[in-house]
């Protein structure tokens, strides 16, 4: 198993609760190119080069636990917008549409520049799928420049 952990202060990383695991790793490994690195029953951990996204199903949480019998599979992201960005919008909006999860918008050219385009899943998880930025591509080369406040030029 791949140790996701080393080297990590600082990242951040998201935990989705979804009473489908599978559907919604297939979703991250089909349409955004995840990897796969832990599964277990009710339980799934799946990672990019510079994400990691915990799927659990709620069974295993303990009593008392904040989450605990609310995971129905409706409008759990509500109010929670989770960017994803890819190298070609294109190919990858055709991949989402393809899998046939939720709603797909169509891609759009944003006033700021980028293009994007929004998936909201069947349990309601809302999904910007957008052109890297600047900031995005350093990160994703692993500059520390964006903790200068040097990404987009902001020098």
């Amino acid at each position: 198993m791949e140790d996701t952990t080393s080297g990590c202060d600082g990242r951040m990383f998201i935990e989705l609760f979804t009473p489908d695991v599978p559907a919604m790793a297939r979703l991250f490994t089909e349409v955004f190119g995840f990897h796969e690195v832990r599964n277990e029953p009710g339980f799934v951990t799946v990672s990019s080069k510079s994400a990691v996204v915990l799927l659990n199903d709620g069974r295993g949480l303990p009593a008392g636990h904040r989450f605990e019998g609310r995971v129905t599979g409706r409008e759990h992201g509500n109010c929670v917008e989770i960017g994803i960005a890819v190298e070609n919008i294109d190919e990858t909006h055709a991949r989402a549409a393809a899998f046939g999860s939720g709603e797909v918008s169509g891609v759009v050219l944003q006033e700021w520049g980028v293009r994007d385009f929004r998936i909201v899943t069947a349990e309601g998880f809302y999904l910007r799928v957008t052109e890297p930025t600047g900031a995005i591509r350093q990160i994703a080369r692993g500059s520390e420049a964006i903790g200068r406040g040097e990404a987009d030029g902001n020098k």
